[in-house]
């Protein structure tokens, strides 16, 4: 369903953190989220998910140049959920180019999408990225968070008018593994309309890792039921040889459609692990019919150095909480300032090796 604005409302003048008004709404939320797992009027539905997962690399002291795609992948992909919390996702169709040697392998969840706006625990990369960090729409991200009401906005669907407030999310203690960033409420219902986020430093398992940052949005199917409809996530890690600069970023994007609601889908076929290749017979079938190259067919925002929502939750998130809750430490380092001072030869001194190291104190 396409959504139109038709006006908004700037409100982070008298932006309080959580004042009675705010905790109202996003306890409406919670109770919403929860509620929704057991709502019989929701029992399964099965949708369709095209999307992209691309490496990009970057080099330099400042990363001068933009990064340079090295492996972009194409998916599609067959979606299925049943009440209250199973999820299934069927790779029926997968194409790649590879630009640079890389052996990046990709985890599990990065070829898939996120169901439920993520469940009580967050969890990015099978937990190698992103741990144990709560929801803050759960009971735990309720007394983990501050929340203040930034801005409001008015929603048309078709006939509908939504009105929809954009609310702060920051943690109470950012020294601990948590979100950064914004939700989305319907004022009314209390569903979540959009996620916004990164993450502290603490809720990044990689110390590798620079951030990761999310964006999750839903659409109002068959006008009652708010579910996924293009999502995008961004993990950057950074690190260097020799003190010299590296960073890697793996970009996923995801468009969601085309929803058949309560058709009775059995228990049975969600087991196994949630997101799988599915069978070669089936895949030859190509349902998910590619069009052109790859590289010809990605948009314009997985090109782009940093897409718009993703760069915007970036600075929020170090806009809400202390920049050193964000920062990937690094404080030793091997260093060389050229090559000849690794190693060496000449006449006189013949094979000469030598080595330095940089330590950063404070």
């Amino acid at each position: 369903v396409l959504a139109t604005i038709i006006s908004t409302g700037t409100l982070g003048a008298q932006q309080t953190w959580n004042d009675p008004r705010t905790r109202e709404l996003v306890e409406h939320a919670t109770a919403r989220r929860a509620s929704q797992i057991a709502d019989t009027a929701l029992a399964d539905y099965k949708a369709t998910a095209h999307g992209y997962v691309t490496f990009l690399a970057q080099f330099g002291e400042g990363f001068p140049e933009p990064p340079k795609i090295v492996k972009a992948d194409e998916l599609g992909l067959e979606v299925y959920w049943r009440a209250p919390d199973l999820s299934k996702q069927r790779i029926m169709g997968r194409r790649d180019t590879l630009l640079l040697p890389t052996d990046i392998n990709y985890h599990r969840d990065h070829l898939g999408i996120v169901q439920n706006n993520f469940r009580n625990i967050i969890r990015i990369g099978e937990g190698d990225e992103v741990k144990d960090v709560p929801h803050p729409l759960s009971p735990a991200g309720l007394e983990a968070y501050d929340f203040a009401i930034h801005d409001s906005l008015q929603i048309r669907l078709g006939p509908r008018v939504l009105d929809v407030y954009e609310v702060k999310v920051r943690p109470k203690d950012d020294r601990q593994p948590r979100a950064v960033g914004a939700v989305f409420i319907d004022r009314e219902t209390g569903e979540v309309v959009r996620m916004a986020f990164s993450f502290t430093r603490a809720a990044l398992m990689d110390k590798e890792l620079e951030d990761v940052s999310v964006v999750l949005e839903n659409a109002l199917i068959e006008g009652r039921f708010w579910l996924p409809r293009r999502q995008e996530i961004e993990i950057r890690r950074t690190g260097s040889w020799l003190d010299y600069p590296a960073r890697g970023i793996i970009r996923g994007r995801w468009e969601i459609c085309c929803y058949e609601v309560n058709k009775g889908i059995p228990v049975s076929y969600f087991t196994g692990p949630e997101i799988v290749m599915a069978p070669p017979a089936e895949r030859a079938q190509n349902p998910f019919p590619f069009k052109g190259q790859v590289l010809d067919s990605l948009p314009p925002d997985v090109r782009a150095v940093t897409d718009a929502d993703v760069q915007k939750v970036q600075e929020e998130a170090r806009a809400l909480v202390r920049s050193q809750a964000l920062r990937r430490s690094r404080s030793f380092a091997f260093s060389a300032g050229h090559v000849s001072d690794i190693a060496r030869f000449n006449r006189v001194e013949g094979l000469a090796l030598g080595a330095g190291l940089l330590q950063r104190i404070g």
